[in-house]
Formats: structure tokens, sequence, C-alpha cells
């Protein structure tokens, strides 16, 4: 039981809500990951990997760059703006900003550590970091593993990408009802930790990325489907080939 009541009747209210958008494309295929997520030891298995208070980075993980050091990072820095606001709540702030590309690389990380069974060692951060992973997942978006040579970020990229809008209220809230699932799904299972945030903040990301790639600056249901298949996929994924270890120093 939840303080709000019986979970059944919490996850079925938040999925009746996620089922009245069937007009949309694909979002059966969401809703029945949401579903599998729920009963499923893996999503359990990967949410603990942040329950214990650590991050997703070995411990003798010394390796310490500034985002500003890091190319890719400091290309966005340069496109999002450095200033970033203490909290983020569009419309006051941007819909995606840095904060959000710093999620999907998270949520790239976590799939790693989950697929390999040890948290990441510094290699392995350096070649995620350093590596065309990002750049993969930006601009292939849900076939990140079909194409290769991806194009390299842009500043132009990342200003465009920080003034992208929702298409309307109905967009956005579709977005809100599955991420509301999702929230369900992880204080049932086990209990809310950053790995809730993170993956929305991510997902927000590739929302973003799926309608630059498709020439829109505007934020459509399509792409909040897209966005959240994208991210479960990564999850689901052993991603280690597309991740090919950098030459050791």
């Amino acid at each position: 039981m939840s303080l709000l009541g019986n979970w059944d009747d919490i996850f079925n209210k938040g999925i009746s809500r996620v089922e009245a958008y069937d007009d949309v494309d694909r979002i059966d295929e969401v809703i029945k990951l949401l579903k599998l997520f729920r009963n499923a030891r893996f999503y359990k298995n990967l949410t603990n990997v942040y329950s214990d208070g650590k991050n997703i980075l070995a411990s003798d993980n010394n390796w310490r760059m500034s985002f500003k050091d890091i190319p890719n990072f400091n290309i966005a820095l340069k496109g999002f703006g450095r200033f970033e606001a203490p909290f983020y709540l569009p419309p006051i702030t941007k819909v995606i900003c840095f904060t959000q590309l710093r999620a999907m690389y998270l949520n790239v990380g976590l799939s790693y550590v989950y697929s390999s069974g040890h948290r990441l060692t510094e290699r392995e951060n350096k070649s995620l970091l350093l590596g065309d992973i990002g750049e993969r997942v930006t601009f292939f978006v849900e076939d990140y593993d079909v194409f290769d040579d991806p194009p390299e970020f842009s500043v132009d990229f990342f200003k465009r990408l920080k003034n992208v809008k929702w298409e309307n209220k109905r967009a956005r809230k579709l977005n809100s009802y599955i991420y509301d699932v999702i929230l369900t799904i992880g204080a049932e299972i086990a209990s809310p930790t950053v790995h809730d945030r993170t993956l929305g903040h991510g997902t927000i990301y590739l929302i973003g990325c799926n309608a630059l790639k498709n020439d829109r600056d505007i934020l459509t249901c399509e792409d909040v489907v897209t966005a959240f298949l994208t991210t479960f996929k990564i999850f689901m994924s052993d991603l280690r080939p597309l991740i090919p270890l950098i030459d050791e120093e």
C-alpha cells in the first residue's frame, strides 16, 4: 500500500491517462513496456544501481575533467549558454538545457554499468564521454545502433535545441503522464532515486533531438513516444559494442 492508496489503482490510473493517447503512433509499445517494467526484476535491479547512494563510477575512478575540458560538453555549453537556472521549471526556464544532455550520458552510463555488472572504470568512463555514443543517440535517436559515422556536435545544433518548444499542452502532458507512471513503478518496486529524475531529464533531451531530426522546432506527441522508447531501448540493450575502449596512456 501507498499513502496515496493501492498500488494497482495508482498504476492503472496512470496507464489510463496514457491510453487516452491511442491516436499517437506506437503509444501501445510504450504502454506494453511500462507494464513489463512493473513486473520485471530487470527494472528493479536497474534502479537499485543508484539506491545505495553511490554514483555509477568505480571507487578508484579518479579521472576528473571539468565539463569545458570534454570536447562535446564544451561545444554544448557554448550552444546552450554557460548559465543554468538553479531550478527546472519550463516555461520559466528552457525546455532543454545542459542538464538534459548530461542526463542522457548518465542514462547511457547506467546501461553500461548494468550490462557489465560493475561501475565504470576510468578507462570505460573516458571511452563513454570521449567516444561517439553521445552523437549516435543525439542524431540517430532510436536508430543509434543502426547507422555509423554520426555528425559531430556543433554550437549551432545546441543553440537550436535550447529554443525548441512544446507543440501544445497535450504533448507536454503526455510526457508528464508517462513519467508519472515511471515514478509510480519506481516508488512501488524500490524507492525513489536519482535514477527517476535522470531518466526523465535524459528523455526530454531525446524528445528535442527527435524533433530536430525531423526538421522541427516543436515537440510533438510522436517525439515523446520515440524518446521514451529510445530511453527504454538504451536501458534494455548492451551498449558496450558501441563504446569501444580507448587506448590507455
